[in-house]
């Protein structure tokens, strides 16, 4: 991975979505998954231009819990990583809500 002002950054996200996409088949949907939650975190890293300040916080909020959660929940079991994943479908839902003038559950 790059640093992070790299021009390479979209690039690397591209390249690593693809070859996620190929591997998929083989690797099993939970290795599939853990490359699809880590392309998420990299988002934060890509160059701010065109985006908010409240995308940006959102964004490296995402990236900070992804990476502090992310490969120890994959390894401790499946259930964790599943309990991983829907702590991370509630923080974007909470986000979407928010976005929309709508109350968090």
């Amino acid at each position: 991975m790059s640093e992070p002002n790299s021009p390479d950054r979209w690039f690397e996200l591209a390249a690593m979505l693809v070859s996620s996409a190929r591997g998929a088949p083989e690797e099993g949907a939970l290795t599939a998954s853990l490359r699809l939650v880590d392309a998420a975190g990299r988002l934060a890293d890509l160059p701010a231009a065109g985006i908010s300040e409240r995308e940006r916080q959102f964004l490296s909020a995402l990236q900070i819990r992804i990476r502090e959660g992310m490969t120890g929940n994959y390894l401790e079991s499946e259930e964790s990583y599943l309990g991983f994943l829907d702590g991370l479908i509630e923080m974007v839902a909470d986000e979407a809500r928010a976005r929309n003038g709508l109350s968090k559950r």
